[in-house]
């Protein structure tokens, strides 16, 4: 029996209508046709509280549940893919905040695949 491969897509935007979470959405679904089991973490409709460093060791043991099933996700997850708008020059606030809520542990061998979105084409938050 083979693994199906499971990816954990983290959409950085809050914006209404956004294009970064269309770019996503788009990517969750090419995944699909390739069989592979996705998770897509909006943070507009699944927003995390400021991270608490009390937990950075640990993750899985923040009080708030909906860390504790974000953790779950991405230390089940084989490959991750992070997705941004440009926001001064660099990716969102909230981006940031989702993967302070992580450790290292959650990311030991996995790969990672970097997208944003700007008007101007700008690649800054990949960058960062």
């Amino acid at each position: 029996m083979t693994h199906m491969i499971q990816v954990l897509l983290i959409s950085g935007s809050t914006g209404h209508l956004s294009h970064t979470c269309t770019l996503t959405e788009r990517v969750e679904k090419a995944l699909a046709k390739h069989k592979a089991a996705t998770i897509h973490w909006n943070l507009r409709m699944m927003p995390l509280p400021i991270a608490d460093p009390v937990f950075h060791l640990d993750p899985a043991q923040h009080t708030d549940e909906r860390v504790r099933t974000f953790v779950a996700h991405a230390a089940s997850c084989d490959a991750f893919v992070l997705s941004s708008p440009v926001y001064h020059n660099s990716y969102s606030g909230v981006l940031k905040n989702a993967l302070d809520h992580l450790a290292i542990a959650q990311f030991y061998y996995k790969p990672v695949g970097l997208m944003s979105h700007d008007e101007n084409g700008s690649t800054q938050a990949v960058d960062h």
